[in-house]
């Protein structure tokens, strides 16, 4: 089984003859950084066959063996064929994000940390639809508020005599500890509150249960999240019994819990597994053994439906941390087309942004102060930067400079190598510059306005810049920098994270999924789900080699396959894409309704292993993706990898 070998195990007590385990575990906490303890009771069942999952709570003053200590779970997790999960929540944490205390980030590990770790390591149904959680007291409370926070990860919950309404008293129980004081926060106690969060708690209509013994110090607060549901037409059950505050009574209502919980998973479908090509599949594995990256999620696309949706391989090699359908990476360049092309469009979609017009009527600090010498730079215009014709440098090391001010001086005194129009070269300082100009004109940063403009909208909610601290277990780390660092939750573009990681050119992050909803909106020239955000003739334009250059493979923002196209040597000329340096690529193909989207982060643990392992594998799987959807014809203007050449020659010898 796949948990026994994957987490520490402290002691594991055997009860009864046919009984199962209950196991101390020690689970990591990257948001508190320390190991913390939990216990799991596993029932006797059979090795082969994955179960649903309850976590269940201990109260105030409690620890991760309250529960244990009082019932034994075993016997009840074989009678209703679950997996039973105590975590330590501290004595005090009421499973919230502290805003005031670092130490005490219990909704994240809770809610998202460990939830991760359980599906890693025991025998789980990896769903949302067969995960449970409960709890006594402020686990009652924090079982709701958990419930309602995450709703992607539990789809029941309840709560036994919960401290629903944290303001019943501002003074005990170490609640200013965590959020700071009712005097000075009074608005911040009421969100908390899972009284005040009926909205949230809609979501598990029927799926829903509030239980509190008729003597308990709870019961009026109880009352009114009971009343409130009704008054919201939130269907639930409530439980009203003869009891107070005690061990007796929650002893005796958990049975009453976990059928509650079993009514719910028996009620549920299985998961779907995600779409797989087997022949994809056998490549990504090659990929993995033969180290062109520690880890990798890919996502192809067929007719806007998922065809294949993988995760291979851990964050790093120390294999500790499996990679996820849902983790998030760093996209590198990437930025270039998710975040500043999209608003480049958007801007010009709205009439706001002129294409033609030069940079200095947005940005007049690049003019420069010396007329003859800047004479050129007068004369580059948005197309230029857009398709990195503006005669521009390809990289600067403005990470080395003082100061911001310095940074920013530097940044619009960039001297041209050529005059605008005259060569294609790369260059990351024309799309820092065309970043600048987009937040120029929208009075917003780029992260704020590509938010409001772009991902929420497509509902792309894990896009953006500066990702939440609270998320990075689920943040894919890159490189080890020189000081032996590991790049973790931050950009790891060293310009990017200069400039405060929201730049023009990097310093996006995104998980393949909701890379998939712009793909789609791009397929579907500017609309999805009946949101328009671009008009069709603004993406034709977007995404169609301009041809500034003779024999130029770039469009608006875009790159378009040429070469030994990372997309592959099957995607059609009417392609459009973008790749990033951690190893990341994004190619949609309009003529064949074809996206495929490999995230990964080939330049751990240093970025000399990328090459040429990952640009071989890169072009493989891209390949590979329409091989198993049936095209044999090479387009005649790609080039397969020198690699795969030798491959493909040694194949046709054996075949004549």
């Amino acid at each position: 089984m796949k948990w026994k070998a994957a987490f520490t195990l402290f002691t594991v007590f055997l009860v009864g003859l046919f009984a199962g385990t209950v196991d101390t575990v020690f689970t990591p906490s990257l948001i508190m950084d320390r190991d913390i303890p939990a216990v799991v009771v596993f029932p006797s069942t059979d090795e082969n066959r994955n179960l649903p999952v309850v976590y269940l709570l201990h109260g105030y003053g409690g620890d991760a063996f309250n529960w244990q200590d009082h019932i034994d779970l075993a016997p009840l997790a074989d009678k209703y064929e679950m997996i039973i999960v105590c975590p330590d929540g501290s004595n005090a944490s009421w499973y919230l994000d502290s805003p005031v205390d670092p130490a005490s980030q219990y909704a994240t590990y809770v809610g998202r940390e460990l939830v991760r770790w359980i599906d890693d390591n025991y025998p789980t149904i990896p769903a949302a639809e067969f995960r449970g959680i409960t709890g006594l007291s402020m686990g009652g409370h924090g079982a709701l508020y958990l419930a309602s926070v995450y709703p992607d990860n539990f789809t029941a919950t309840a709560s036994m005599s919960g401290g629903v309404d944290l303001t019943f008293s501002t003074k005990k129980y170490e609640i200013a500890q965590r959020i700071g004081s009712f005097e000075e926060y009074p608005r911040r106690w009421q969100s908390y509150s899972v009284v005040n969060r009926i909205e949230q708690l809609a979501r598990f209509s029927g799926h829903l249960l509030v239980d509190c013994g008729v003597d308990d110090i709870f019961i009026d607060n109880n009352r009114t999240l009971h009343q409130r549901l009704t008054t919201a037409g939130i269907e639930h059950q409530y439980w009203e019994k003869p009891g107070r505050h005690s061990w007796d009574y929650w002893t005796a209502t958990l049975p009453g819990h976990l059928e509650f919980f079993q009514r719910h998973f028996s009620s549920q479908s299985p998961p779907a597994e995600p779409p797989h090509l087997a022949q994809v599949g056998e490549f990504m594995q090659a990929a993995l053994a033969d180290s062109a990256w520690p880890g990798a999620v890919l996502l192809a696309m067929a007719d806007d439906q998922i065809v294949h949706f993988e995760a291979v391989g851990h964050h790093t090699y120390d294999r500790r941390k499996p990679t996820h359908l849902d983790d998030i990476f760093d996209l590198a360049s990437v930025t270039k087309v998710a975040a500043t092309t999209a608003a480049a469009m958007a801007l010009y979609n709205q009439g706001r942004l002129d294409i033609e017009h030069r940079i200095t009527k947005y940005l007049p600090e690049f003019s420069g102060p010396h007329w003859w010498r800047d004479r050129h730079k007068r004369k580059v215009k948005i197309k230029h930067l857009l398709t990195h014709t503006a005669g521009l440098p390809p990289y600067r090391r403005f990470y080395q400079m003082d100061s911001s001010a310095t940074v920013l001086d530097s940044l619009y005194d960039t001297h041209l190598e050529q005059p605008p129009g005259k060569a294609t070269v790369y260059s990351d300082i024309g799309m820092i510059l065309m970043g600048k100009i987009i937040e120029r004109i929208s009075g917003q940063n780029l992260a704020d306005f590509t938010r409001q403009e772009v991902f929420s909208p497509l509902n792309m909610t894990d896009t953006g810049f500066l990702p939440p601290r609270q998320e990075i277990h689920r943040i894919v780390p890159t490189e080890i920098d020189p000081n032996g660092q590991l790049i973790h939750g931050y950009v790891h573009d060293e310009n990017s994270h200069r400039f405060g990681g929201i730049t023009g050119h990097a310093g996006l992050f995104s998980t393949a999924a909701d890379l998939s909803r712009l793909a789609s909106l791009m397929l579907n020239r500017g609309e999805l789900d009946g949101v328009r955000l671009f008009d069709s003739t603004t993406v034709d334009l977007f995404t169609r080699p301009v041809n500034l250059v003779p024999e130029s493979s770039r469009c608006l923002g875009w790159d378009s396959p040429s070469g030994r196209a990372s997309g592959g040597v099957y995607i059609s000329d009417d392609s459009f894409g973008h790749t990033g340096y951690t190893g990341t690529s994004f190619w949609i193909d309009r003529e064949n309704q074809i996206a495929v989207i490999l995230l990964t982060n080939a330049v751990h643990p240093n970025r000399s292993w990328k090459s040429p392992k990952y640009y071989d594998w890169r072009q493989r799987i891209h390949s590979g993706v329409y091989q198993a959807l049936g095209f044999e014809s090479v387009n005649p203007a790609l080039e397969l990898r020198s690699r795969w050449q030798t491959a493909e020659t040694t194949n046709n010898e054996g075949t004549n």
